[in-house]
């Protein structure tokens, strides 16, 4: 936010930013730069904005690192228990819950809510600017437990 002191610190200390905002929901102020040859990720302050961008870039950062053939998240997919509203224009995660098949959105989606993150078992993805998707309707989904 407007108080952060990360990306002067970085650029004072000769850094640079690659990035500093993304289009993803929750997740927005994620960071990518450099400070010599170390990388750098930044994640956002509220909870649930770290755990998704730590799933989606850290850990694949991390994997590959290690020597991973396929160090990006596997995604499947799964009928939607519930019909879902229009998306606006970031690519959104969801926190949601599996049952029989099906996965249904957390009516919570707050990026601070950290309850809401402990009951999902997966994040519905929807890109940016989706229609809105009726219960039944396929989705692409990243299980998390």
């Amino acid at each position: 936010g407007d108080h952060d002191l990360v990306r002067p610190a970085i650029e004072a200390a000769g850094g640079s930013i690659d990035f500093w905002r993304i289009a993803l929901r929750p997740g927005k102020p994620m960071m990518a730069g450099a400070l010599g040859r170390t990388m750098l990720l930044g994640l956002p302050g509220n909870p649930v904005s770290a755990f998704v961008t730590a799933i989606l870039f850290v850990r694949p950062v991390v994997a590959h690192m290690l020597g991973a053939r396929d160090p990006l998240p596997q995604t499947t997919h799964a009928l939607l228990g519930e019909d879902l509203p229009p998306n606006q224009s970031r690519t959104d995660y969801m926190r949601a819950e599996l049952r029989k098949g099906r996965a249904y959105a957390s009516t919570i989606q707050d990026s601070s809510m950290l309850l809401t993150l402990a009951r999902s078992s997966c994040l519905i993805i929807r890109d940016g600017d989706a229609p809105a998707a009726r219960a039944g309707d396929s989705a692409e989904i990243l299980v998390i437990a």
